[in-house]
């Protein structure tokens, strides 16, 4: 039986400490264990976005770094077309019908936006 791994990706608003500034940042819910995109795939501490946010988020969360980029080169929600069409060329499996469901069941509320469901 084939082994196969899901994940959803995210658009997020984070701090980058090293450009100190803040960008919607495209997230993973966890990195992927296998595949090109695991390569991209960099855990960082969650910072606090305003002194009234909750610690209610885990403590770090993985974001997409530019392939062959900086540690810093963090993708953001322009990249979003170019991620997704790496993805299907990738042999990822996009899961749009999904996507849309969760979308509208879960309604991840405040900043986070569910771009993707994706299967591996």
């Amino acid at each position: 039986m084939e082994h196969s791994s899901s994940f959803s990706i995210f658009v997020e608003p984070i701090y980058h400490p090293i450009s100190q500034n803040y960008q919607r940042a495209l997230t993973l819910s966890k990195k992927p264990s296998s595949g090109a995109l695991s390569s991209m795939v960099r855990r960082i501490p969650r910072a606090k976005l305003s002194p009234f946010q909750c610690d209610e988020k885990p403590p770090c969360l993985f974001v997409l770094l530019r392939s062959g980029g900086a540690k810093s080169d963090v993708l953001g929600e322009d990249d979003i077309p170019d991620l997704l069409s790496y993805l299907q060329e990738q042999g990822y499996k996009i899961d749009a019908p999904m996507t849309s469901l969760a979308r509208d069941a879960i309604g991840v509320g405040g900043s986070k936006k569910l771009v993707a469901l994706v299967h591996m």
